[in-house]
């Protein structure tokens, strides 16, 4: 082996901690200066300085009547008067209530002189009898309007925005294989 390629051994003095001062004023910074000394012999020393108070004030940043970074820039308005989807009603749910709209078909409509009355069935195949103001599926639908053939009936649902709308979907009169 080549005695060149050997490590060369560094040394140097190791110098104690450095004691900040315990009554300096909270306003004034402690800097420490550090001086490197390299010696031609490849053996580095570094001699530390005593620390220098320097009577800077620190800064801090008051947000106070500022706009906050980390909201968008564009918001859009919140409309109070926006009717709220409520999970849990004061009311006892009714059986219609409890299923969705495409799952309920409309079998017979009854005319009356004063009063229209339709006949709705669920999956099941158990009957219900609705008129204009009776709630139907979970979107607090409720019945609008019964014509000849159809009922109509308004929900709130909503939209990819998570604003909740009115909509309106008809259900039209099932007709049995039979009666084709």
């Amino acid at each position: 082996m080549n005695k060149s390629s050997a490590p060369e051994v560094v040394s140097g003095k190791i110098l104690p901690p450095v004691q900040q001062n315990q009554t300096a004023p909270a306003d004034m910074k402690t800097e420490i200066p550090v001086k490197e000394m390299v010696m031609p012999d490849a053996k580095q020393e570094v001699q530390i300085e005593e620390p220098v108070l320097t009577n800077e004030k620190a800064e801090y940043y008051d947000a106070q009547g500022k706009i906050d970074p980390f909201l968008p820039l564009i918001q859009e308005k919140t409309e109070e008067s926006k009717p709220v989807i409520d999970d849990n009603p004061q009311r006892n749910l009714t059986p219609l209530e409890k299923i969705e709209l495409s799952q309920i078909r409309l079998v017979a409509v009854i005319i009356m002189e004063k009063k229209r009355i339709a006949m709705v069935e669920e999956a099941t195949g158990k009957g219900y009898e609705v008129s204009i103001g009776t709630f139907i599926g979970k979107n607090q639908g409720k019945v609008t309007e019964i014509n000849d053939s159809s009922i109509m009936v308004t929900e709130l649902v909503k939209d990819f925005k998570g604003k909740l709308k009115e909509q309106t979907q008809e259900i039209k009169l099932h007709k049995n294989d039979d009666e084709e």
